[in-house]
C-alpha cells in the first residue's frame, strides 16, 4: 500500500484519515464487514501513481485492478 503512495496529498496520513472515518461511520450502520471495509481504505488510492503517469486514465480503475492482485489469493 504505501509503495504505491508516492505523492504528498495521498500519503499514508490520508490512508488512515480515510480508514478512521468509514470505522466511525461503520459504527453507526448494520451489516458491515469491517474486513471489506478496511481493506478497501487501506488500497482506495494505490492507481494514484499509474494516473500521474497517464491522466487520462481514470485511478479508480487502476485502483481495482491493483487491489484484485493483492487480495486474490496465490
Amino acid at each position: 500500500m504505501l509503495e504505491c503512495m508516492q505523492d504528498s496529498a495521498h500519503d499514508k496520513e490520508h490512508i488512515y484519515r480515510v480508514l478512521y472515518v468509514a470505522l466511525v461511520i461503520a459504527e453507526q450502520e448494520r451489516h458491515v464487514d469491517c474486513d471489506v471495509l478496511i481493506a478497501a481504505c487501506l488500497l482506495h488510492d494505490i492507481g494514484r501513481q499509474e494516473q500521474f503517469e497517464n491522466p487520462s486514465l481514470c485511478h479508480a480503475v487502476a485502483d481495482a485492478e491493483k487491489a484484485r492482485t493483492f487480495l486474490t489469493p496465490v
